[in-house]
């Protein structure tokens, strides 16, 4: 199976089998008693609740307790467990056991909200953390109701090496605990710093079409959450200690979660009246999906097969859309790429394909190699030394639900401007699904466009045949260092490097002003006002120079 989109999700009209999940949780009437600790320091005054209605809220009629000063709690339902978790909600007068008595508002921190995911039988050990909060939102954003599955993808696809579940790191200062307790806090530092965002953002609280105080907080605790874990997390985990980076500060966290819900507020508000996921089976990648869409610029094949492109290409800002189809017996799948040029569909054209890091080194993706299911997901190799992909399909049913409530700005243009005739008031009709495609790796993965083009280095004078050397030509010269993206690239230069540490400084061009179409033609006019620290990383003797910051990626090597 061949699969190149990174982060996919959209909608398809189709009509797929549901799809349940093994379930981690209890399906019959039995009281289940729910006891455990809320821990980032323990927190004392925490309202903690069994979120029987999946709104993110502790409401009245939701059995619920408050931690006492070593954090713990306990509550009991009556009643079926199955995907449904445990809220606390922590407000600013409550207390952090590390804070030596003060309250989140007197140590200068804000409200925050955590998960986990609700017992199948009585637990005393049911800790309410921001490692356990991952895992919560990973099942809910998944429709998965297998705690322990999650838990071990989530620690693979993250790199983290501690437990997440029903794990008290405050219970002693090993390593291993004191490890653990650094992550967790950097994870409530970003999801309070995003959730107060939320909570005060106008653009948020319009797309959500009201003023109720509490229905407010509670889609900034699901947003939050859901942003942190998706943008933030994976930027703060050091992948070769399992822990938390180095480069990571509290003052560089709340920074990053803050411009993050900024930046995604109304998308968040739209996603909190989006229906509940549902685990797709198997099924859906058999009758056939639309994993991916968007605007693309390119050269595609005419109807004659022969490659098409203009000036500088074929066509501009047209939809690219990606449609996946496996084989009933997954031992061979198609990937169409299409893009509608003129009213028409067409064949795109790709000036290269990736190659992934292993053992052998860099190896192309294959694209023959044959699938095998993972419970309700698809596995597949992308060359015969690895690494493997793993593909997750998520359904969500739409039928009767409006436009507005699946995407922001649906009849608006890529201008921003109003399309004639479009309503975001406009009802899916029955059978209206759409999937959300989540792919991970089974180990560390390191991917490479390689272009047929001669790239952005090829006209260095003299060429540079090593990393060392590129990089330390274009700190010299102050010239452009490399363009990144996809479609719309944005301009990074080096801007300090250190050839013996093999370390330093890149720096981002602010492009906000300027279209596709011309951005190229104004790099003296961009201002470079965003940085990144790089640093070296080996793999199957490989050396590598990588840099990642909130909205921007590069990656670089020998």
């Amino acid at each position: 199976m061949r699969l190149q989109l990174t982060s996919i999700a959209l909608i398809a009209v189709l009509s797929a089998c549901g799809g349940g999940g093994g379930g981690s949780a209890s399906s019959t009437s039995s009281t289940v008693t729910i006891a455990g600790a809320v821990i980032d320091g323990y927190i004392e005054g925490a309202v903690v609740c069994l979120d029987v209605n999946g709104n993110s809220a502790c409401d009245t009629t939701e059995p619920k307790a408050t931690t006492d000063s070593n954090g713990n709690y306990s509550i009991s339902y009556t009643g079926s467990t199955t995907g449904l978790h445990v809220l606390a909600e922590v407000p600013t007068s409550a207390k952090d056991k590390d804070d030596g008595g003060l309250t989140l508002s007197q140590a200068g921190k804000r409200a925050f909200t955590l998960q986990a995911p609700a017992p199948a039988t009585s637990s005393t050990s049911t800790h309410v953390t921001p490692l356990s909060t991952m895992v919560s939102q990973e099942m809910v954003s998944t429709g998965s109701t297998n705690a322990a599955t999650v838990e071990t993808q989530l620690k693979t696809r993250l790199g983290i090496t501690s437990n997440l579940l029903n794990y008290d790191f405050k219970a002693s200062t090993s390593t291993a605990n004191t490890n653990a307790a650094a992550l967790a806090g950097a994870i409530t530092q970003a999801i309070s710093a995003a959730q107060s965002s939320l909570v005060g953002s106008d653009a948020f609280k319009t797309a959500l079409g009201t003023t109720e105080t509490a229905t407010i907080k509670a889609a900034a605790a699901k947003g939050a959450i859901n942003l942190v874990m998706k943008n933030v997390l994976p930027q703060m985990v050091d992948k070769d200690t399992g822990g938390l980076s180095s480069t990571v500060t509290t003052v560089s966290v709340m920074e990053a979660a803050t411009a993050v819900a900024s930046s995604n507020a109304k998308s968040m508000a739209v996603k909190s009246s989006a229906p509940k996921a549902e685990n797709a089976t198997l099924q859906a990648f058999v009758d056939g999906i639309v994993v991916g869409a968007k605007s693309s610029s390119g050269d595609y094949y005419d109807e004659s097969g022969v490659r098409v492109n203009g000036s500088w290409s074929g066509y501009q800002n047209a939809l690219q859309v990606s449609f996946l189809k496996v084989k009933a017996d997954l031992q061979s799948s198609t990937e169409a790429r299409k893009v509608l040029v003129n009213k028409k569909w067409y064949k795109k054209y790709d000036d290269g394909g990736n190659h992934y890091l292993t053992s052998s080194g860099w190896l192309p993706e294959a694209k023959d190699l044959p699938a095998a299911p993972i419970g309700d997901c698809v596995s597949a190799l992308l060359t015969s030394k690895g690494p493997t992909q793993i593909i997750c399909i998520t359904k969500y049913d739409y039928s009767g639900k409006k436009v507005s409530s699946l995407l922001k700005d649906a009849c608006k243009d890529i201008k921003g401007d109003s399309i004639s005739g479009c309503s975001d008031d406009t009802v899916f009709p029955a059978n209206t699904y759409s999937y959300t495609a989540t792919l991970s790796y089974d180990e560390e993965a390191f991917k490479m466009f390689v272009g047929t083009w001669g790239g952005y280095g090829s006209g260095l004078n003299p060429v540079q045949t090593t990393l060392s050397g590129f990089l330390t030509h274009m700190k010299n010269n102050n010239q452009q260092a490399v363009y990144i993206g996809d479609n719309c690239n944005v301009s990074v230069k080096v801007k300090s490097f250190n050839a013996s540490t093999m370390s330093g400084e890149f720096s981002f061009a602010d492009s906000s002003s300027y279209t596709c179409s011309n951005v190229y033609l104004n790099d003296d006019k961009l201002t470079y006002s965003s940085t990144a620290t790089f640093s070296l990383k080996e793999k199957a003797g490989t050396k590598m120079v990588g840099c990642i910051q909130v909205r921007s990626a590069t990656r670089l090597s020998d």
